[in-house]
């Protein structure tokens, strides 16, 4: 008998439901214990899965990643069917934060990433072209991509995705820009801001002094692990024939308040070497 149609989209709700669930189940333990939930918050491409990785393999029992908070952002209703929610594409992290954490008013332990925006917009460029048919990707295909590259995507996701859904924005707080982080609190609960390019090392000794146990750090989700290496080494190639992309990236307020002056054109040299 030939099933119905139905139900791939069942069983995408089902495993939808039941994660959302067990995230409910999770953070409800975990404050009976008297702790807190820990929210890793971040855009995407900024090594937020290796920091994520990190702390639930720590003593904290309820992790969750996060990348979109702010309802309007998300596409549906956050309070819709779950069917809709189902979707491919959807993030559990995202809602089981807004439900239980954001939209019930309770608090949590945040790390905030933030990756300098050229290197994001680069990576998230990547993605146009890791698909080419052709074994060397073409170069104007690459250079439509570095064109298309949402090089103001970490200020838009601070302003319109940050500060509205949890009333607060890391743009307001004073950065230590020599160290790279910074430890404060919101009406929601403590805040780490932790830039992405500290070394893992570094960002280790960071967790662990803001979390209370040893958090170690290693490479999730990079470059050579999700596959994009030949692609970034072809936008990098490429990039310089783009000063008008560079000069958008750099020029972005959350550049010039995460990153000394010096430490951006360090982080441009990495992606220019000749330069």
């Amino acid at each position: 008998m030939k099933l119905p149609a139905i139900l791939p989209r069942a069983r995408r709700t089902w495993s939808f439901s039941t994660r959302l669930e067990a995230k409910r189940v999770q953070f409800a333990w975990t404050r009976m214990r008297g702790r807190l939930p820990v929210v890793t918050y971040a855009t995407w491409r900024t090594a937020s899965t290796s920091v994520h990785h990190a702390i639930r393999a720590s003593s904290r029992a309820a992790t969750v990643k996060a990348h979109s908070l702010h309802r309007a952002n998300t596409g549906v209703e956050w309070m819709s069917a779950l069917t809709a929610a189902s979707r491919p594409g959807t993030h559990v992290g995202d809602w089981a934060v807004h439900r239980y954490v954001v939209s019930a008013n309770r608090r949590a332990d945040w790390v905030v990433l933030v990756r300098d925006p050229l290197a994001m917009a680069m990576s998230m460029a990547a993605h146009g072209v890791q698909h080419s048919p052709s074994a060397e990707v073409a170069a104007h295909r690459v250079d439509e991509a570095i064109l298309r590259a949402p090089v103001g995507c970490l200020d838009w996701w601070l302003e319109e995705d940050m500060r509205p859904a949890l009333g607060w924005c890391a743009l307001d707080e004073p950065f230590d820009r020599e160290r790279g982080w910074t430890s404060t609190e919101c009406s929601h609960g403590r805040v780490l801001v932790l830039r992405a390019d500290v070394p893992d090392e570094r960002k280790g000794e960071a967790l662990s002094r803001f979390l209370g146990t040893r958090v170690l750090v290693t490479p999730k989700n990079d470059a050579r692990s999700g596959g994009r290496g030949g692609a970034l080494a072809a936008i990098a190639a490429r990039l310089a024939a783009h000063p008008q992309v560079i000069a958008a990236s750099l020029a972005q307020g959350s550049a010039r308040h995460f990153w000394r002056e010096d430490q951006l054109l360090a982080l441009r040299s990495r992606w220019l070497p000749a330069a």
